[in-house]
Formats: structure tokens, sequence, C-alpha cells
């Protein structure tokens, strides 16, 4: 009799759902939707949305794309080269047009300015349209843009900055060497964006005779400073000596020889 007793809730839900069909209507059930149709009897809307954005991208693909960040940002030390880069994909025949502050730079491989540091660079069939320009400036600071000639147009950005590079000879301003002492001075470029291309030294406005035995000179790119070593220095070395690199401002040193006890004027700094 229990057992009858427990089944009786389950019968007369059953019983109550299958006389009362309409209490399913709106009824939140997992299996139920609107106006008790099944999810799996629903039919597929008129309005096919997977294959409209299907051929929106289709659509995109076709053509001139610039694929080319849209907002770049590249920082450079005053003194150096660079190239900015534009890349399209299928461009075909389409024109490329460089302008910086809406004053037009390049065309294609033609140059509208009349500033011989910037040059147009495209090779026939090639993705890439560069903006070559030599030997920056501070004041060639500002926004560059790359212009597609699409409709619409696709434009790409790039925030030139241009730094003050400088060196360094370490130690003090003003040294005093025993004659027929060794003098060594350390060079360093700082702020720099690329290895200079040289780092020359000069003995007040000579460059610095290297053909002397007496005199070496040791560069290293990697942390891109000069070593001067002059050996057995006499009065004729006294005067000023100059670190100057290609994309660096210089760094004087002014050297006085006297007649004493030989030692070292030890310059550089330890282990950098």
């Amino acid at each position: 009799m229990c057992s009858a007793w427990r089944k009786m809730p389950i019968l007369l839900l059953a019983t109550v759902l299958c006389s009362t069909p309409s209490l399913l209507v709106g009824y939140e059930y997992p299996w139920v939707v609107g106006q008790g149709v099944r999810a799996a009897e629903r039919r597929p809307p008129r309005y096919n949305i997977t294959a409209a954005l299907a051929g929106k991208t289709k659509e995109a693909l076709e053509g001139p794309r610039l694929v080319s960040r849209q907002f770049s940002r590249l920082v450079v030390s005053s003194g150096s080269s660079v190239t900015l880069n534009c890349t399209i994909e299928d461009a075909g025949d389409v024109s490329v047009t460089w302008t910086r502050d809406k004053v037009v730079l390049t065309v294609d491989r033609l140059r509208y300015t009349r500033d011989e540091r910037v040059s147009a660079l495209h090779e026939s069939g090639s993705r890439d349209h560069g903006l070559r320009f030599a030997r920056v400036q501070p004041r060639d600071s500002g926004v560059f843009r790359c212009h597609v000639d699409t409709h619409p147009e696709q434009v790409a950005e790039v925030k030139l900055i241009v730094i003050d590079a400088y060196s360094v000879i370490f130690g003090s301003s003003e040294v005093s060497v025993a004659e027929g002492a060794t003098l060594y001075l350390l060079c360093m470029v700082l702020q720099v964006s690329d290895v200079p291309e040289y780092i020359l030294w000069y003995h007040n406005t000579n460059v610095v005779d290297y053909s002397r035995k007496s005199i070496s000179v040791k560069t290293d790119e990697e942390t891109r400073s000069s070593e001067l070593q002059v050996r057995n220095i006499n009065h004729t070395d006294a005067g000023n000596y100059t670190c100057e690199p290609s994309n660096a401002t210089p760094a004087f040193v002014s050297i006085a020889v006297f007649k004493g006890n030989t030692h070292f004027a030890l310059l550089k700094e330890a282990e950098v």
C-alpha cells in the first residue's frame, strides 16, 4: 500500500500535464519553447546570417588590402636613416601616397618634396611601399601617413620620434698625465637607436693618427663604445681629444702632460 501511495504524485502530475496541454504554453521547461514547440522542431530562419557574414568576408578580401598596423610608433636617434613601411596585399596597380601633416612626400615611386633626404622605396610586384628618410633630426618628428587609393581609402599612420643621442668620455673633463705614461680614454654612445657607422677620435682639430704604433683604438658595436689608448705619451700629445660618433653629439676631454714619475691615467670605468 505504501508503494502505491509513493506513485500517486507522479501519476497525478502526468494526468494534469496530459489533460491540460495549454499549461505548457510559455512554461519555461528547457525542452519547451514558445507555443509549446520543441527546439528540434523549429524551422531555420529565412535570413541566413551565417551565409551573409561569409559573403561579406569574401567581399572584404577582394582587391588591395592594407595589412600594416593602422598605427605604429618608431623611436630613432638623431642622424639615423629610417624606413617607414606600408604593406599591401593584392596591390595590383593601386596608387600609394605618403604624407606628413597633409604635405605630399611621395606618390608611388616619385618624390614630391624638395627634401632630398626623402625617397620612395618600391619594387615592381612587391607588396611593400616604403618611405626612406636619411639623417633624421628631432625636427623631423611627426605623424607620417600611408594612403592606399581604394574606395574607401585605407590609411596607416606611423608616429616618428627622433631623439638626440649623445656620447660621453668617462672620467674628468680635464686630466693631467705624466710624460711616458699610458692614457686610456673610453667613449660611450648613449640614447642611440642603432649602431654608429663610425666613432672617430680627434686630437685638437685632426683625426688621431692611427698609424702610430703607440696609438690603438678598440670599438665595440654591442656596447656602442670606443676606447683610445696612447702609450708612452709626450708633450705633443697634450691638447683636446674628441670622441665623435656618426649619429650622436661628440664628447670632449682636455689632456695635459707633465714631467714626473711614470704612471697610468686610467679613465675607463670598471666593466660596464
